[in-house]
């Protein structure tokens, strides 16, 4: 299911002219409310870069915790994609930092015990 929402979602950002590539890596069962938080923080950097974004690259690894890493080249700032990154979720992980035009995020919502 997180796989399918997020390649949807870099298909839209495609639309916009992004230049976007998606890797997925691994597989397991996890929790709804876990797969629920890694798509809203990936949802939340996806609208705060989505009008000044050149180059998106995704790479999702499905392990003892959902990682995702995130390289989005273009106009926005780490500070400002970090505002919109806030979570009350304890089991939700993040780092951000910049190089240049490049922010680099990693996301990592560990698994939770109702893996259903």
């Amino acid at each position: 299911e997180l796989q399918l929402a997020v390649q949807e979602s870099v298909e839209y950002l495609k639309l916009y002219g992004v230049k976007t590539y998606t890797e997925f890596h691994g597989n397991g069962k996890y929790a709804g409310e876990d797969i629920q938080e890694a798509y809203r923080l990936f949802q939340n950097v996806l609208e705060t870069i989505l009008y000044s974004c050149y180059i998106f690259l995704v790479q999702i690894s499905f392990k003892e915790s959902i990682e995702i890493h995130i390289e989005n080249t273009g106009r926005v700032s780490k500070e400002k994609i970090g505002s919109q990154l806030k979570t009350e979720n304890k089991k939700a992980q993040m780092s951000i930092h910049q190089e240049q035009e490049t922010v680099y995020i990693d996301l990592a919502v560990m698994k939770g015990e109702n893996t259903g």
